[in-house]
């Protein structure tokens, strides 16, 4: 069983994209012809339901995003706002990379494939504490935007509809958890009601033959 943290990278399985992701709206789970999925960072749990997790996928494109980046500040910037949460950019293993908040993405444990491990170290790839902390700290305020309605643009996919779909999937699981605890326990109390049954048959069957036996006896005895 995988150890989930925060502050280690993942890669989500192709089942998860296939499930929830039919319209293509998140990024692709490979990037470009890599033959290795996408490792996405895991930030933090879902505030009111602690079985989902909070995923931001990384690129290798930096030069792209920066450009992407820099065109949504000089925008921002006639707003009054001088910082763009949706796409961050920090180290992963030495190299630049582009943290995608704007494809951030909700997903259980169930549908995490691996961790994301060193070759060298052999240890799980990890961020520094400075850029896990901004990264954190703009995805809470992407998300808050995303799901309150204050600005149903600030993630790509429809956020709020697969987390929806995740909580009723997690819900029909526990049901069935439960419903499957039920019929055990239900066939090991039938179980149990028909060994004490046959039990109670057979001390009978014992009292009975003992009762025989000794009126065989008193008989003998008076004759």
């Amino acid at each position: 069983m995988i150890h989930l943290l925060n502050d280690q990278f993942y890669f989500i399985k192709d089942e998860y994209f296939n499930k929830y992701d039919k319209e293509h709206k998140l990024l692709r789970n490979k990037e470009n012809s890599a033959e290795h999925a996408r490792p996405c960072l895991f930030v933090f749990l879902d505030k009111n339901n602690k079985d989902i997790m909070w995923v931001v996928p990384i690129s290798s494109q930096v030069e792209k995003y920066t450009n992407i980046a820099n065109h949504k500040i000089q925008k921002m910037m006639g707003k009054g706002e001088k910082k763009c949460d949706q796409i961050l950019f920090g180290k992963v293993l030495g190299s630049k990379r582009a943290f995608l908040i704007q494809n951030m993405f909700p997903i259980t444990k169930e549908y995490i494939q691996s961790i994301y491990i060193d070759k060298q170290t052999k240890c799980p790839v990890n961020i520094s504490k400075d850029t896990m902390y901004e990264v954190q700290c703009s995805a809470k305020r992407v998300l808050g935007a995303a799901l309150s309605g204050r600005n149903k643009y600030a993630v790509f996919s429809d956020i709020s509809a697969t987390r929806k779909e995740l909580i009723n999937e997690l819900r029909t699981k526990e049901i069935k958890r439960e419903s499957d605890i039920g019929s055990e326990e239900f066939g090991k109390n039938k179980s149990k009601a028909m060994s004490d049954y046959k039990s109670e048959i057979a001390n009978k069957k014992r009292g009975s033959t003992h009762n025989v036996q000794k009126s065989k006896n008193r008989n003998m005895r008076e004759r």
